[in-house]
């Protein structure tokens, strides 16, 4: 995997991979985990540090907290979010066509 030093993981993405894996390509529990077992394996990390409390203005809705919070981390820990959303606010974008 090219890149993988500069690919960390924290809780929340780790358990949005379970939620997504399982909800789109329909995993069972064990093949989601059994995918993200074998997806760390080419990470740089795990952050742990929590960002600070403070979200960002944007984050003005329930809907946007988590969002604001994962680039708050990023960004703490010298980063950047990478997503496929678009509709994020200061995350790098990867669209895939």
């Amino acid at each position: 995997m090219a890149g993988h030093s500069s690919f960390w993981t924290c809780a929340h993405t780790e358990l949005g991979f379970i939620r997504v894996s399982m909800q789109v390509f329909g995993y069972s529990l064990a093949q989601a985990s059994e995918a993200l077992t074998l997806l760390k394996k080419h990470t740089g990390g795990f952050i742990t540090m929590a960002p600070s409390p403070r979200l960002p203005a944007w984050a003005s809705t329930a809907a946007k907290t988590l969002d604001a919070y994962l680039v708050q981390m990023a960004k703490e820990n010298g980063m950047r979010l990478a997503t496929l959303d678009s509709a994020i606010k200061d995350a790098a974008v990867q669209l895939i066509r």
